[in-house]
C-alpha cells in the first residue's frame, strides 16, 4: 500500500486555492492539482505492508489544534507551482520522531500545497506577477492529520484516508 501522512485543508481554503489556480491558468499550462487532492504532505512513506504498526505509532502523537498560514506561490525547479504554508513544523517533527525508519532523502522540508505540475517553465516570477497571485493571506485551524493511501491511475493519483488522527 503506497502511503503518506498529510494535513488536508478545509473546503473553503481549497476553494480559494482553486481560484488561485484559475488565475494561474492565464499564464501557465500543465496539470493542475484537483482541489479534492490538495493537501500538505508531512511525510511520504512509500509502499508499506504493516499499516497497523504505523497507525499505532501515529496514535501516540499528542497535539493541540494550531493555525496553519498560507503564504506565497513558489516553485520547485521551474516544474511545480505550490502555495507555501507555515505552522506545521512541530507536527512534522512529531511524525518524524515516531517514524524514524522513514527517511526524507535528506531533502529539506518545504511545507506546501501543490497547485500545478508543468514542463520546464521560464520567467515564473514575471508570470506570477501578471496573474497577481503572489501572496495569499489565509489561515486555518488544523485539528487533525491523516494517514492516506495513494493509488496511481492514468487519470492521476487517487488519495483515500486510511485513518485520521485528531488533536486533543
Amino acid at each position: 500500500m503506497r502511503c503518506f501522512i498529510d494535513i488536508e485543508p478545509p473546503q473553503n481554503v481549497k476553494d480559494q486555492l482553486a481560484q488561485v489556480q484559475e488565475e494561474l491558468r492565464k499564464e501557465f499550462k500543465g496539470k493542475f492539482e484537483r482541489p479534492e487532492n490538495m493537501h500538505i504532505t508531512l511525510k511520504f512513506l512509500g509502499e508499506i505492508e504493516q499499516v497497523e504498526d504505523i497507525i499505532k505509532k501515529l496514535q501516540t502523537i499528542r497535539f493541540k489544534p494550531f493555525t496553519i498560514r498560507l503564504t506565497h506561490v513558489g516553485h520547485f525547479r521551474h516544474r511545480c507551482l505550490w502555495m507555501g504554508v507555515e505552522g506545521v513544523e512541530h507536527l512534522k517533527e512529531a511524525v518524524d520522531n515516531v517514524l524514524p525508519q522513514f527517511k526524507d532523502d535528506h531533502i529539506a522540508f518545504n511545507p506546501h500545497i501543490t497547485l500545478l505540475r508543468m514542463g520546464y517553465t521560464t520567467r515564473i516570477e514575471e508570470k506570477l506577477q501578471k496573474c497577481g497571485v503572489d501572496v495569499l493571506n489565509t489561515s486555518f485551524e488544523c485539528t487533525a492529520f491523516n494517514l492516506k493511501q495513494s493509488t496511481l491511475t492514468s487519470q492521476g493519483a487517487i488519495h483515500n484516508i486510511v485513518k485520521t488522527f485528531h488533536a486533543h
